[in-house]
């Protein structure tokens, strides 16, 4: 059991345990979307699908292709010649869409919030 002297010292543990709890999120949610986004990535040689990991730091939340056609495929056209079937343009916002309510479970499971309780 903890004692606080003070209610500032209470607010100071509170934020000290949701930080950790928000890293630790952001890490497992990043790893995790980019998983999910492969599949939409273009692979004709693989290396974009590399650069996205190499790219990425997921202890801060961020997932980032590089590259010098990177940003042209990303913002290219749905009608181009795609070499694998099911990849395009906005690979980032295909996989959201697609595994949204996967990221929201897991958040909700993440942080032990009750559905019942508004926050």
């Amino acid at each position: 059991m903890i004692i606080f002297q003070n209610t500032r010292q209470l607010r100071n543990h509170q934020k000290q345990v949701l930080t950790k709890t928000e890293k630790e999120a952001r890490r497992i949610i990043a790893e995790e979307f980019i998983k999910d986004s492969t599949e939409f990535i273009p692979k004709r040689e693989g290396k974009l699908r590399l650069s996205q990991r190499l790219a990425s730091d997921t202890k801060k939340g961020i997932v980032a292709t590089e590259g010098p056609q990177a940003r042209k495929l990303f913002f290219g056209n749905e009608n181009w010649n795609w070499t694998t079937m099911g990849t395009g343009p906005m690979w980032y916002e295909k996989s959201k869409k697609k595994h949204k309510k996967k990221y929201k479970k897991m958040f909700i499971k993440l942080f032990n919030i009750n559905k019942k309780r508004r926050i």
